[in-house]
């Protein structure tokens, strides 16, 4: 049975959007303002790293630690080396 979860984090005037799919394999992919940056994927319940940039001058990294299980996955974002949990969201 596949699960999908959704996360979401406003962050400077940025959308930064993380869509886990649970099935036999983990899919984790990244939006920043609503482009896809990165996507990963994996068995089980390893953790997964996405990694993409916000659009500022300079840009500035970010960086989604995806703990999709045991039970529901959470993530959390990196941004200018402060760490935020991400909100789960309605899909």
């Amino acid at each position: 049975m596949t699960r999908n979860h959704h996360f979401h984090l406003d962050f400077a005037g940025h959308s930064v959007t993380v869509n886990v799919h649970n099935s036999h394999r983990v899919i984790a992919e990244l939006l920043v303002d609503g482009k896809v940056t990165d996507q990963q994927q994996s068995r089980g319940h390893r953790p997964l790293l996405l990694s993409g940039e916000l659009a500022d001058e300079p840009s500035r990294p970010v960086g989604v630690r995806v703990m999709p299980g045991p039970g529901v996955p959470r993530c959390t974002a990196v941004i200018d080396g402060t760490e935020e949990l991400m909100s789960p969201r309605a899909f």
